[in-house]
């Protein structure tokens, strides 16, 4: 959780900045607010997902010899596409979330979604590297 209130408050300042280059004008509080509120899918993905996980495949989910796709595909290739749609989910609320706080028209939507990619993408990155 401490990780995560990092990364929402950070990816905030950096949404701040780039909507403003946009014309945007909401505050810190509103985007960490959309933000907080966009990041619940994965949350719930969490809760559920990764016990279930554990469930089905034990401590060799978490293994490489041999990788969990082997043990069981079709499970995994289930369990795996309900993360991606909780992903997907997540992008489109980040997006939407950053339109609404700005007061965004549909004109600035392109931007809008290029930069929150962008933005998750790099922060995705970093986390990877500051867990590695």
């Amino acid at each position: 959780p401490i990780v995560g209130n990092v990364v929402v408050f950070v990816a905030t300042v950096f949404l701040k900045r780039l909507t403003r280059m946009f014309g945007g004008k909401a505050t810190r509080r509103n985007l960490f607010a959309a933000l907080a509120y966009a990041t619940m899918p994965m949350g719930i993905t969490l809760v559920f997902l990764v016990p279930m996980e554990i469930a089905v495949f034990g401590i060799d989910y978490f293994g490489t010899n041999p990788p969990p796709i082997v043990i069981r595909p079709f499970e995994y290739i289930v369990l795996v596409g309900l993360k991606g749609i909780a992903v997907l989910y997540t992008l489109i609320l980040v997006i939407l979330g950053t339109m609404t706080a700005n007061a965004f028209g549909k004109k600035k939507l392109f931007l809008v979604a290029a930069s929150v990619v962008g933005l998750v993408v790099l922060c995705t990155v970093g986390v990877h590297y500051v867990n590695v």
